[in-house]
């Protein structure tokens, strides 16, 4: 069984990105699980395309042909169903995503293969918070990871209160605006002296080291493939405030923000409807995390372990590998009856 995988994400892994982390951990899974596996070859079994649907690409015309896809939002243009319609089977990246394929493409074979976590992201028993109490969220400048909502709770809750700090870790950029006491649109940054804001690239280990130096991990994204980050803070003992309904992690999330299904506002890049978060719920879990701090730790700590049992990156390959041998089991048995009705006919 011969498996290529294709897709820019995995032709050029930039593990700053969700689909370039994913891409490592996955095909170092199905190596270290004797897969016979190359990137974008020539000739292949079977092909799995792991990339927005837009970014499809398959190389053998006689191959079995998987699109591998994160997604976010209900809808789909055009152009991504007409590329989906040309695969074999669809592969989301969460159960989540699985149901919203299956509700699009209801003729078609659906597999999940979620995501997993690296050892990288050890737990750690956290024994008090820090002075100020963090806050720490990632996801800027991509709208709908709602740094926006972030800064506004934050700053209608503590403002430059000096015992509470709000961290944003931005990809090279931030698009949160507050109003300055001046009167005009600012940076948080440039308004509150307890909001720091951070651009620059950083490292594996240095992510590690900003989860560790602070508090609470909080994410109320409108709809995530699989949404790494989150795990990641869970993993590493973190409480965590989020927003559940999109997770298949959500019985490990500390604080759970309520959400509702809403037209999305942003129609080209995520049509049709996704998950509001909703901003009172939010203020409320954050004053439960500075309140009830020290008392979920222990949980969130015993938690970190399942989650590296479960989200083990081989544990959730296993699964991939073995559809992928049944896949192929079919593909001989076909070849073999048209072999055989090739010999009746030639006889």
């Amino acid at each position: 069984m011969k498996v290529s995988f294709t897709g820019p994400a995995i032709r050029h892994v930039d593990r700053q990105v969700g689909y370039g982390e994913a891409s490592y951990h996955i095909i170092k899974s199905f190596k270290m699980l004797d897969v016979d596996v190359e990137i974008e070859a020539s000739r292949a079994d079977i092909e799995i395309s792991f990339a927005d649907p837009g970014n499809y690409i398959f190389y053998d015309p006689s191959s079995y042909k998987i699109g591998y896809s994160a997604w976010e939002s209900s809808e789909m243009s055009q152009k991504f169903k007409q590329n989906i319609d040309k695969c074999d089977e669809v592969w989301g990246t969460s159960h989540w995503i699985s149901d919203i394929y299956r509700k699009l493409f209801p003729e078609k074979k659906i597999f999940t293969y979620q995501h997993g976590i690296s050892e990288s992201w050890k737990p750690k028993l956290r024994k008090e918070a820090h002075k100020p109490f963090t806050f720490f969220h990632i996801g800027e400048p991509y709208s709908r990871k709602d740094a926006q909502v972030v800064v506004d709770a934050f700053v209608e809750l503590f403002g430059n209160n000096e015992n509470y700090r709000l961290v944003l870790k931005c990809h090279k950029m931030n698009t949160t605006r507050v109003q300055h006491p001046r009167g005009f649109d600012c940076s948080p940054s440039a308004a509150y002296e307890n909001i720091l804001e951070i651009t620059g690239m950083l490292s594996e280990d240095q992510m590690i080291g900003l989860y560790d130096q602070t508090d609470v991990f909080i994410y109320p994204s409108w709809g995530e493939g699989f949404g790494f980050q989150p795990l990641q803070a869970l993993a590493m003992g973190m409480p965590t405030i989020c927003v559940d309904e999109w997770a298949d992690y959500k019985k490990y999330i500390t604080w759970p923000v309520d959400s509702k299904w809403t037209i999305s506002p942003w129609q080209s890049k995520h049509p049709g409807m996704m998950v509001k978060p909703n901003k009172e719920t939010l203020k409320k879990q954050m004053l439960n995390s500075v309140e009830n701090y020290a008392k979920v730790l222990p949980e969130t700590f015993r938690n970190s372990f399942s989650i590296h049992r479960e989200y083990d990156w081989l544990e959730v390959t296993k699964p991939a590998v073995a559809r992928l041998k049944e896949i192929y089991a079919n593909l001989l048995l076909e070849k073999k009856y048209f072999n055989l009705d090739d010999l009746k006919k030639r006889s």
